[in-house]
């Protein structure tokens, strides 16, 4: 039982007892205790799961710090937590080299090129937040700077002032120039615009030519003929092209195998056939091709009104009835020619669950490499 009067220390604070009690903490019961002085008491590095109380100095690599509020340490209120702990000292605590995924905090010093720095914000190290693309001088701080040209490492690299200090600049790509974004210093190509094409008596019809006012076509007619070829998802087109003949005839059993376990709004009723469902996904998959190297939605549109344009009101009544199925074998070409664009293999093989009989490969590679096969699916 303490009675007034009593002094006490209590982390590195002393307390003074102003009513008779007991049990009562000195840091947070002020209605018994008055603070008398304050102090330090030094207690070494900082370390998860201790319980800290006011007034005890501990150190976090670099920094001393001063508990201001008793708690347990956990990852949340470690030191530079403002809640917790002031700090009273800085200073550098040397790592060595800088290495990636390393959790940094406030004084720590490292070596990264011939430069040393010092870190100023926490934080995991990563190659956004490395010293030489700390352009801002968020997270480093230089320490000592060496000779300027040993920052390069190879041919074509360009040395300027970052925010910490030396930085350098890799050599762009072939025809890139060197601009100012956000005043820091990047490549760029320059004049390369979605759907522009630059032709000049000085070009090349080549692949690799006309997208850039210095490397432009010779003639407009090349340049014509590679618009119309379109020049959007380039691969994704090659990668669906070399499926043209698997698609539809997967998503035509998958049909079948749906309206004998009436699946997906298939029912024992449902009517189709082989030949206007392969026709039509040939159609919808096309035109899909064609607008998505185009950046366009022209033919795609064109398809989707095909099945309501007809003769007759009983046409477009019929088909309207069959829209469950239409829409679920639609979906399901979609992810067969996702799972094309991916270069994975669909989750199940209706050609084998129904029985149909030929075999065809599921190719995921661009040509001209050489395709790669998967597991035989039959069609």
């Amino acid at each position: 039982m303490y009675q007034s009067g009593d002094v006490v220390t209590y982390g590195g604070y002393s307390f003074v007892a102003i009513q008779n009690h007991t049990n009562q903490v000195p840091s947070t019961a002020t209605a018994f205790w008055s603070l008398f002085s304050t102090g330090f008491l030094f207690s070494g590095a900082w370390a998860l799961t201790t319980a800290y109380k006011v007034g005890n100095v501990v150190r976090l690599n670099g920094y001393t710090y001063l508990a201001t509020a008793d708690h347990t340490a956990t990852s949340g209120n470690k030191p530079a937590n403002t809640a917790f702990w002031q700090q009273l000292n800085p200073g550098f605590k040397w790592l060595g080299t800088w290495t990636t995924a390393t959790d940094y905090q406030l004084g720590d010093s490292i070596k990264y090129g011939n430069n040393s720095y010092t870190c100023i914000q926490t934080h995991i190290a990563g190659t956004g937040n490395r010293p030489d693309n700390d352009v801002s001088a968020t997270f480093w701080n230089l320490l000592t700077g060496g000779v300027e040209s040993s920052v390069m490492t190879t041919q074509g690299d360009i040395t300027y002032y970052g925010g910490s200090g030396p930085a350098r600049l890799p050599i762009g790509t072939d025809g890139q120039v060197l601009r100012v974004t956000a005043g820091n210093l990047t490549w760029d190509t320059f004049g390369d615009i979605n759907n522009v094409y630059y032709v000049a008596p000085t070009g090349t019809d080549a692949t690799g030519y006309g997208k850039t006012l210095d490397k432009p076509f010779l003639t407009v007619k090349y340049a014509c003929q590679i618009a119309a070829l379109g020049t959007q998802y380039t691969t994704a087109n090659a990668l669906i092209g070399n499926n043209i003949t698997w698609l539809p005839r997967e998503m035509y059993q998958y049909m079948i195998y749906a309206k004998a376990n009436s699946l997906d709004g298939f029912t024992p009723s449902s009517v189709f056939d082989a030949t206007s469902t392969i026709r039509d996904a040939n159609i919808v998959i096309n035109a899909i091709r064609q607008d998505m190297t185009n950046n366009s939605n022209q033919q795609t549109v064109i398809a989707a009104n095909a099945y309501f344009s007809g003769p007759t009101t009983y046409y477009n009544a019929a088909t309207a009835a069959s829209m469950p199925f239409i829409i679920a074998g639609l979906t399901k070409l979609r992810e067969l020619m996702l799972a094309a664009v991916a270069r994975t293999a669909p989750s199940n093989n209706y050609q084998t669950l129904t029985s149909y009989t030929q075999q065809l490969h599921f190719q995921v590679q661009v040509r001209p490499q050489k395709t790669m096969h998967r597991p035989q699916l039959p069609i």
